[in-house]
């Protein structure tokens, strides 16, 4: 898309071209999530404007005329003097001394324009700054619309692993960082419930529920705490993850096996996520699209 279109002012293509942007943003996304989709999205599809100067000034010729001259000086010279110390000297100061007022004198004439390139460039940056601004306040506040249809072709919002906690998390730090790693991995809505999450669900998206429990690295989650996520994805019909810092029990494993839910453990500090069954490898590999 070029920017602005020629019937447009910058302004009136940035509000239009972000509505159609935030038309596009997935619904029910949280906030933080749609802005850094949105903005993304904004700086990614909104072009730069281009610095609006003149043609650049041409100077090669009068390198050229120079270089003949000092070669029809230098074979005059030698026609009538000859070769000799004298001569080379001579031509020696002669390019010297006539390298560096052409040099001179083509910074002299530049200058000019080298200032107003630099003031375009300015302005240039400016207006895409102001631009992508619009387009971003025009784009969140369409998505942000009640009653805004789901879109035909969603953007596509993806995130990054999170980077590793050399601290540690606390066991409310470990809930922001599963529903990283779970918006990582696909659920770009995935966010912190709001409510206590001891003992019940710690984050949720559209199509999945997660249960976090940070525990010490020689502690095993019970199978009684993975029955406890089964109940509750049976009766929420999202599908359920575990995520632990600790390790799981073998009859947690093998009840998480028949029951269908993925158990994860993560390592705050390294970064890193293991798939621990099948269904967790399989998430951890491919992402959560292949969970259903």
């Amino acid at each position: 898309m070029s920017f602005p279109p020629s019937q447009a002012t910058p302004q009136s293509y940035a509000q239009d071209f972000g509505r159609y942007i935030g038309a596009r943003a997935p619904l029910k996304l949280p906030d933080a999530v749609l802005a850094e989709a949105v903005w993304r999205t904004v700086s990614q599809e909104v072009p730069a404007a281009a610095p609006r100067i003149g043609p650049r000034p041409v100077f090669w010729y009068w390198w050229v005329v120079f270089s003949f001259g000092v070669i029809a000086v230098g074979a005059g010279t030698e026609a009538v003097f000859g070769a000799g110390p004298l001569v080379s000297l001579f031509m020696t100061t002669i390019v010297f001394v006539g390298a560096t007022c052409l040099g001179v004198f083509h910074a002299w004439k530049r200058f000019p324009y080298d200032r107003e390139l630099g003031l375009a460039v300015a302005a240039a940056r400016a207006l895409t700054d102001e631009v992508r601004s619009l387009a971003f306040s025009s784009a969140m506040a369409e998505a942000r619309r009640p009653g805004r249809l789901p879109p035909a072709f969603p953007l596509l919002v993806s995130f990054p692993a999170p980077q590793p906690r050399p601290n540690g998390v606390s066991p409310e730090e470990a809930e922001w960082l599963v529903a990283e790693w779970m918006r990582f991995l696909g659920a770009a809505d995935a966010e912190v419930t709001r409510y206590s999450a001891d003992g019940g669900i710690d984050v949720v998206s559209t199509t999945h529920i997660a249960q976090v429990k940070n525990l010490s690295a020689g502690y095993r989650v019970p199978v009684a705490q993975i029955r406890e996520l089964a109940g509750v994805a049976a009766h929420d019909r999202r599908q359920a993850l575990f995520f632990t810092s600790g390790s799981y029990t073998a009859s947690g494993l093998e009840f998480a096996d028949r029951a269908g839910i993925a158990l994860f453990t993560y390592d705050a500090m390294r970064g890193t996520l293991d798939g621990v069954n099948g269904h967790g490898r399989s998430i951890r590999a491919q992402g959560l699209t292949v969970s259903r």
